[in-house]
């Protein structure tokens, strides 16, 4: 299964399961070959991964952005006025 790594870094990043490494860079767009199923669910169980259909085109990913700091959800803002 491809597996694709949504935080694109410029100068790549490698990722180490059991011995065996990964590595994400633009050559292969941020996207790597895993066949070993405990890696794969591994990987499929952080956000900033995704598996990705050999036939679509991967470019259409969006790299992730930080959450940023702010409200709590479901808070509304106080109205002045």
């Amino acid at each position: 299964m491809k597996i694709q790594n949504l935080i694109r870094r410029k100068s790549g990043s490698t990722t180490t399961f059991g011995g065996q490494s990964y590595s994400f860079n633009d050559e292969n767009d941020h996207t790597v070959e895993v066949t070993d199923e405990s890696d794969i669910e591994r990987f499929l169980a952080i956000p900033t991964y995704r598996a990705v259909d050999s036939e679509a085109a991967v470019e259409s990913a969006a790299p992730v952005e930080p959450a940023k700091p702010g409200r709590k959800p479901g808070r509304k803002a106080a109205v002045k006025g």
